[in-house]
């Protein structure tokens, strides 16, 4: 479908023809569905950089960890999120800190340093700008899912800081307000995912061999491959010719 509108601008021209109704129909569902993902990413980005450059500019720079930095926000809701595509950074609240222990609030920075090493924000990005016609809550929904069990993953290989990452989980689910949707970071609790939480909590207490992270990483790799691919191969003429060819055989 993204291809017709390219046939539409070049084939009916040369030939004089008159494309109907259904292809112009498959045209407007293709113009659509290259549109809508650049759309949405676009104003996701600028909604994630407009709060985190407010987070950057009113909180206070409190240490590296793993390499990555944090700042303390004053903010009476506790939350604490991994930032940014290549800059990387971990905020959380003041109140975080006052209502978890210290080796819980190190295994949630562990937790979200593991979201930042593993670029899990750059391969979100990317696997929103896949074209999609319909609603696609199931595979989102089944990303987030991913990327959380990935970088639980992580903090289960230090010895004790499943019980400390499950019992902050507890602690923080009872506590945020507001869901984080419609942002390009990674929160550690969200409460519109109420359900994944429990799994995640379960996970911890019962850990289970898993490889969730590398499935994630070669699964974004070769989304991220393939339209690179068609993208470049979209460049040459003689491709551009075969793909005229092919759809006027199509829709003769």
């Amino acid at each position: 479908f993204s291809a017709v509108p390219g046939y539409l601008n070049g084939e009916p021209t040369q030939t004089q023809e008159r494309p109907g109704l259904w292809l112009l129909s498959f045209a407007a569902i293709g113009i659509y569905g290259i549109l809508a993902p650049i759309v949405r990413v676009s104003w996701m980005t600028l909604r994630t950089m407009v709060r985190t450059h407010t987070w950057a500019k009113s909180g206070v720079y409190t240490e590296t960890f793993s390499r990555i930095p944090v700042f303390e926000l004053i903010l009476t809701n506790p939350i604490i999120v991994a930032s940014g595509f290549v800059n990387k950074v971990i905020f959380f609240s003041s109140t975080a800190r006052a209502i978890l222990s210290r080796r819980e609030l190190r295994a949630v920075l562990r937790h979200e340093v593991a979201h930042c090493h593993y670029n899990h924000n750059l391969a979100k990005l990317v696997c929103a700008m896949v074209p999609r016609l319909l609603s696609a809550e199931i595979m989102d929904r089944s990303l987030r899912e991913t990327v959380e069990y990935a970088a639980d993953d992580e903090v289960c290989r230090m010895p004790g800081d499943a019980l400390n990452l499950a019992s902050a989980l507890v602690i923080l689910a009872k506590q945020t307000a507001g869901a984080a949707g419609g942002m390009l970071y990674s929160p550690f609790t969200d409460t519109a995912e109420s359900a994944l939480l429990e799994r995640r909590v379960k996970r911890l207490f019962l850990p289970t061999p898993s490889e969730t992270h590398e499935k994630f990483l070669t699964m974004a790799c070769g989304c991220a491959s393939l339209v690179a691919a068609v993208a470049f191969l979209g460049t040459f003429p003689v491709v551009q010719n075969a793909f005229r060819e092919t759809l006027e055989f199509l829709v003769r």
